[in-house]
């Protein structure tokens, strides 16, 4: 609840998104209790951080995708060609995002380089794990944005009723 409060404000949606991991691993391997200081000074501690992680992953996915919308108004056969490549290029850089926030995350010197090559021997090493890990992440996703669709509508149906007939 607190991540998503965080996030309508779209600034803060990096550093709240940090400030979750920080907090999840600082309850699962920290020695303090739960407290909303941890995430308030993680947004604080990984600001910086943050929207340097999410520029580059936000710039090359528009980048894909526009190169991608923009190639599909001809049927050449190069345009496919392209096509194709940006989309596959989409899916491995989407790929890496999987384990990319949560190195970054854990090194001790926080280092960009170092949390994507982390992520490619993980890759290499156990590509299994990082498939089913990738898979697992993408369908949570898609099920928790489909999911969520009826309980908004039904929730301002359900208001709407409410107020209309009070």
């Amino acid at each position: 609840v607190l991540w998503f409060l965080c996030s309508a404000t779209i600034i803060l949606l990096p550093a709240a998104t940090a400030a979750l991991y920080y907090t999840t691993r600082e309850m699962i391997v920290g020695d303090e209790p739960y407290s909303l200081s941890i995430f308030f000074r993680a947004i604080k501690m990984h600001i910086l951080r943050a929207w340097l992680w999410m520029l580059p992953g936000f710039i090359l996915t528009i980048l894909f995708l526009a190169n991608i919308l923009f190639f599909a108004v001809e049927d050449i056969n190069i345009t496919l060609i392209v096509k194709t490549g940006n989309a596959v290029m989409l899916f491995v850089w989407l790929w890496f995002q999987t384990f990319y926030l949560a190195l970054l995350m854990e090194q001790k010197e926080a280092k960009f380089q170092l949390a994507l090559r982390n992520g490619l021997v993980i890759f290499i090493k156990k590509p299994g794990y990082h498939v089913v890990a990738t898979l697992f992440t993408w369908l949570f996703m898609i099920a928790s944005i489909l999911l969520m669709m009826p309980w908004v509508i039904i929730s301002i149906s359900f208001l709407a009723y409410v107020q209309t007939y009070m």
